[in-house]
């Protein structure tokens, strides 16, 4: 609705992981028909396995826009690490506006090659609105009823990448040394 409000579309696909060939069919179909409407594809990518849609925007002759967010595979997968080296292989291949959070994310992302035009977009974050402030932090310590607690923070989605039960095992080892510590 936020986006329609603004005069976009939405536009749904098959799930590409159970649908393949629809998933390429109907993608080749969307970018086909709208091709005289977009400036170009945005693609923002976790890895280089789910490539196809920069593929098939390049093979339409579309500009493409490819956005780095990570900077590993968290996968012991041995065919997601190939899938993930050939979408790098490929993406090297096609003309395209790079981007990146990081150098971190460039290197993982883009071959070599590729570095030294990929432009590092810092995540848009005002730190102003995070900066220390003793009577914020007061107030949730109370709130939380960990007044004179040592407070451990955990700040992310709960996912894989994320490695939340990781944090969770060092936090145990780290209160059984500070049993006034919280997470």
């Amino acid at each position: 609705e936020s986006i329609q409000s603004m005069g976009g579309r939405v536009l749904f696909l098959p799930y590409y992981v159970r649908q393949p060939f629809a998933y390429v069919a109907r993608l080749y179909r969307m970018l086909k028909e709208e091709k005289g409407n977009v400036d170009a594809v945005y693609v923002n990518l976790f890895s280089l396995v789910h490539i196809l849609p920069v593929v098939v925007a390049r093979l339409l002759g579309m500009k493409v826009i490819v956005h780095a967010h990570n900077n590993n595979i968290q996968h012991q997968n041995p065919i997601y690490r190939t899938l993930n080296a050939i979408g790098k292989h490929v993406c090297a291949s096609f003309r395209a506006l790079r981007l990146s959070n990081s150098d971190a994310s460039t290197r993982f992302m883009y071959p070599k090659k590729r570095w030294a035009e990929t432009q590092i977009v810092y995540n848009a974050i005002d730190v102003d609105c995070y900066r220390y402030r003793p009577e914020v932090r007061e107030a949730q310590r109370k709130a939380l009823g960990v007044e004179g607690k040592f407070v451990v923070g955990f700040s992310g989605r709960l996912a894989l990448q994320k490695n939340p039960l990781f944090v969770i095992d060092i936090f145990k080892a780290f209160h059984q040394n500070h049993p006034d510590s919280v997470l």
